[in-house]
């Protein structure tokens, strides 16, 4: 790229002026034209992968007068139709957020220059409404304005004060008596009604900021928009400039003295007529005009945010078709939760996140089936999508965490998937990263394998994803783990993760490429989506959220879930040698039956106090005098719970309970590898020297390489 310049200052040098290092290093100057009034800077940038609008400003010297200007152009794939996307996904989003585009136009000012878009009709739709109802309660205020009383210090000669109070009366006769009341001046206290309140200071703040930061953005949109603004709108604006002038001129403002922030909450702000107006059109408009400050002008302007900010519009619209969620319907507006405000401002680095909650709907007589038995199985499950959500060594402490973090760095996948089954006991988690990027041309993309070139040329058709954010996919399900403070050990726990990404294709052809293969053998792939073009996307949402009925179903897909994410060959027979089995007393058979069947084991409460039980991986229950035990129960770790004497006795305990409260310890369900372990027998009564616990305790923990295995039944 080279910019040529002419009758400049023959001494002076043209600069290349950008927010970005790299891109002012890649550009030199023309050392053969110095004394010259022609000059020349030559620069090589590099777009891959990086489609948008990019701005390059630079300054010059001419007649004496340092000048700066810029110039833009479009930053084009050759196999994106950036253009017809990027309006696309700029009416969808606007659809669906009718102020937020503001939010995510990097290009901000310079496209009102340009004209691109039919940026006044967007502006005017957003914020019309909120800037005359501002303007019209400042008017309010002013009329009917909040005043409180307030008690001042002051001094006067006694001819100057009305009401004296006895201490004053006082003061007085002591002074006449000393003859200097032509000279004396009497200290008290007096009462005024004053303005300079609280919300009058707020008031003038909004004025002084808000009321600024808006007319320098009408006066850019008017000088920006001469062909494509009417007059009467012109008008309309130029009105709303004058006013915001006059108001922050007004008289009354001048005894108001500067806003210092507020102490504490206000009743005034919260409930009184034209002020509780104020307070939310400021918050509105605050949001509004951030764009102005900074949103543009780093590097290219992308359309990658756009895009990523699309997708979770997207998902959310498909997870609530997917369900069979009508928003038209009463009994079904209660089954999505979703806060207001979070998603104003998601490109900004903060650990806010938007979450999306949705709850199954009941079966309908109307409902075929199929899909009354999908909503059975379903039922009291709960899946929330979440919007930015940051994995870190930390997390996964709120209610949405669910125990989930990392061992190491930081993770931030733009768009996670929980399935909270309605047990508590399992998470199914998925995780998709926006990539509005393709692999360009074979010979010019280092992300094009030669596995990729032999695939393309033997099927026509269907974009592929960049390599790297499918190899990413790998490294967010190998980083993030599932933990509980009192397991000694991290399991993994991402189903899987899949690119979304604007590819193009048959579905056909599509299916038949690697990336989409892998996501029924790995789960890890990638989807293309557009507006026109999600069928693949959503039939797999369709999979994961209404076929998949059993958590099971999800995790044999997706091997190991909550498990160790290398085991051993012994742990994939279902034990390890480390493994610690809990070897406990049940009273009696009828005890030891009902812990079989219930599926819950109870300790009495004060003597679960500091003990280590939570390190038990097994339960052995014997009763008292048996010298080998089977029957090798799974303890659920990450569930247990606290009984009431009484409840225990509900729940058809065979004898009376002794103690007031019960630890009831969650034992599993044998699956299939763990119906084998049920099937050997123990040496309980030569348990080894090597154990943690108290034998004057109802329970201790051996280590089962440390029992003795005698045989297995048959």
């Amino acid at each position: 790229m080279r910019l040529l310049f002419h009758g400049l200052d023959k001494e002076s040098m043209p600069e290349i002026r950008h927010v970005r290092k790299d891109v002012e290093d890649s550009f030199f100057y023309d050392e053969e034209l110095n004394g010259r009034d022609e000059k020349s800077l030559t620069g090589e940038l590099d777009f891959i992968n990086e489609p948008g609008v990019f701005k390059l400003d630079f300054s010059y010297q001419k007649n004496g007068i340092r000048k700066e200007a810029y110039v833009t152009f479009d930053v084009v794939s050759p196999k994106l139709d950036t253009k017809n996307d990027y309006k696309s996904l700029l009416r969808e989003v606007n659809k669906e957020y009718e102020d937020v585009i503001y939010r995510y136009l990097s290009i901000t000012l310079q496209q009102f220059a340009r004209g691109r878009l039919n940026s006044d009709a967007t502006w005017m739709a957003a914020f019309q409404s909120v800037v005359d109802d501002y303007i019209k309660n400042v008017k309010r205020v002013i009329q009917n304005p909040h005043s409180q009383i307030a008690i001042y210090r002051t001094s006067r000669k006694a001819e100057q004060i009305k009401f004296w109070t006895p201490t004053m009366e006082e003061r007085y006769g002591e002074v006449k008596k000393e003859g200097k009341l032509e000279e004396c001046y009497f200290d008290y206290n007096e009462v005024r009604s004053t303005q300079n309140t609280m919300e009058n200071r707020f008031v003038k703040h909004t004025l002084q900021t808000i009321g600024k930061r808006l007319s320098t953005v009408i006066t850019t949109i008017l000088n920006a928009t001469q062909e494509e603004l009417s007059e009467r709108h012109r008008q309309m604006w130029k009105d709303y400039q004058t006013s915001l002038y006059k108001l922050a001129k007004h008289p009354f403002f001048k005894s108001i003295e500067r806003f210092d922030g507020m102490a504490q909450e206000s009743l005034v702000l919260q409930n009184r007529t034209g002020y509780q107006q104020i307070y939310k059109d400021w918050l509105k408009l605050k949001r509004g005009i951030d764009f102005y400050n900074g949103a543009a002008n780093i590097g290219t302007l992308q359309i990658w945010e756009i895009y990523e900010l699309w997708c979770f519009i997207k998902m959310k619209k498909l997870v609530a078709e997917v369900l069979g969620i009508d928003k038209g319907k009463p009994s079904h507006k209660q089954l999505i939760t979703e806060p207001k405000g979070t998603l104003l401002n998601p490109f900004e680095k903060s650990s806010s996140e938007h979450v999306v909650e949705y709850h199954y709907p009941k079966a309908e007589e109307t409902d075929t089936d199929e899909r009354k038995a999908e909503l059975t199985a379903h039922e009291g499950d709960v899946v929330t999508l979440h919007y930015q959500h940051t994995f870190s060594r930390s997390s996964g402490k709120d209610g949405y965490g669910m125990g989930i973090n990392t061992a190491t760095t930081e993770q931030r996948p733009d768009i996670v998937l929980n399935i909270r089954k309605a047990s508590g006991e399992v998470v199914l988690t998925y995780l998709y990263d926006a990539k509005y990027r393709v692999i360009n041309d074979k010979k010019l993309d280092a992300d094009f394998e030669e596995q990729d070139m032999s695939e393309n040329m033997a099927m026509p058709g269907g974009d592929y994803p960049p390599t790297d954010a499918v190899n990413q996919m790998h490294r967010y399900r190998d980083a993030i783990y599932y933990s509980k403070e009192h397991e000694p050990y991290r399991s993994k726990e991402i189903i899987g993760g899949y690119i979304l990404f604007p590819g193009r294709g048959d579905d056909e052809y599509v299916k038949k490429r690697y990336y989409s293969a892998s996501v029924e053998s790995v789960n890890i792939g990638a989807f293309p989506l557009l507006p026109n073009s999600y069928s693949l996307l959503k039939k797999h949402l369709e999979d994961i959220l209404m076929k998949y009925a059993s958590s099971e179903m999800h995790v044999a897909k997706a091997k190991p879930q909550r498990t160790l994410a290398y085991v051993t060959e012994e742990e994939k027979a279902g034990m390890s040698s480390e493994d610690l089995v809990m070897i406990a007393v049940a009273g009696s058979e009828e005890k030891r039956q009902w812990t079989f069947e219930k599926l819950w084991f109870n300790i009495p409460l004060d003597k679960i106090a500091d003990s280590p039980w939570n390190l038990a991986k097994y339960l052995l229950l014997k009763v008292k005098g048996e010298r080998t035990v089977g029957n090798l129960c799974r303890i659920v770790r990450t569930k247990h719970d606290v009984w009431t004497s009484e409840h225990l006795k509900q729940s058809g305990y065979p004898d009376t309970p002794s103690h007031p409260a019960y630890f009831m310890i969650r034992i599993r369900k044998p699956n299939d590898t763990e119906r084998e372990l049920k099937k050997q027998i123990f040496n309980v009564r030569d348990v080894p020297v090597i154990y943690r616990g108290n034998k004057k305790m109802s329970f201790i923990l051996v280590k089962m390489k440390d029992l003795q295995c005698l045989a297995d039944t048959v």
